[in-house]
């Protein structure tokens, strides 16, 4: 978890089909509402379908990129963040992700059955986000085996903005939703030396009310267990 970068970077290889097989049948496991195991993966290969898929990812990164490096909300809902180096820094490596983003040897899109949601959420007065509590647990257990076998990913919803052209793309039932896109390749950085930029453990953990922040003084675990490790690096 703490060696996972999202990915930029990347080495065109191909990826052998039992590196991502052994990922599947270890992220099958995760947890789902009843169950139901509502994901299903396409693995993308053909050339034809990649340039469309990165079409559509190109449309909706371009205006997101530009509005990041105005330091302006995006269209998405993102709140804006100060222009920093070391945000543009990320911002423009992104973006040269993005003109490559069909290259990359493995393009997974993960789809869901509506009909095995259970959306305990649908009754208010904002977005759903039970919803995607049964698929994204196995999209987080999917790149995290991925990264167990040496590879690094990274997860997009930005296509699903235009699900329906995507699905008519890969040919997918019209009961089925476009959960997100991961791409995965190996990274010509060394993963177990990258070191993440997250919030604290004290700063996102509470006790009996928000923003009440938990003692943790006198706690061994707490904190990583590599200095290498710590955050304040690359993302």
């Amino acid at each position: 978890m703490k060696t996972s970068p999202a990915l930029r970077a990347f080495h065109e290889d191909p990826i052998p089909t039992g590196v991502l097989v052994r990922a599947v049948e270890a992220a099958r496991f995760a947890p789902s509402g009843g169950n139901l195991q509502p994901w299903r993966v396409i693995v993308v290969n053909d050339p034809a379908k990649r340039t469309a898929m990165r079409d559509i990812y190109w449309r909706h990164w371009q205006p997101y990129y530009e509005q990041k490096m105005q330091s302006k909300p995006s269209a998405e809902g993102l709140v804006a963040v100060e222009l920093t180096p070391e945000m543009e820094r990320r911002l423009n490596a992104a973006n040269e992700f993005a003109d490559r983003w069909d290259r990359v040897p493995l393009m997974l899109a993960i789809c869901t059955d509506l009909n095995r949601l259970l959306m305990t959420d649908k009754g208010l007065d904002r977005p759903t986000i039970v919803g995607g509590a049964s698929t994204y647990t196995f999209v987080q257990n999917l790149m995290l085996a991925l990264r167990a076998e040496g590879l690094t990913s990274v997860l997009t919803t930005l296509t699903v903005a235009d699900e329906p052209d995507v699905l008519r793309i890969l040919g997918v039932p019209d009961h089925y939703a476009l959960a997100s896109v991961v791409m995965a390749a190996h990274s010509p950085r060394d993963l177990d030396n990258t070191r993440l930029t997250r919030l604290s453990t004290e700063e996102i953990l509470f006790v009996d009310d928000f923003g009440a922040a938990l003692e943790t003084s006198g706690v061994d675990e707490i904190g990583p267990s590599d200095p290498a490790l710590s955050a304040g690096g690359d993302r």
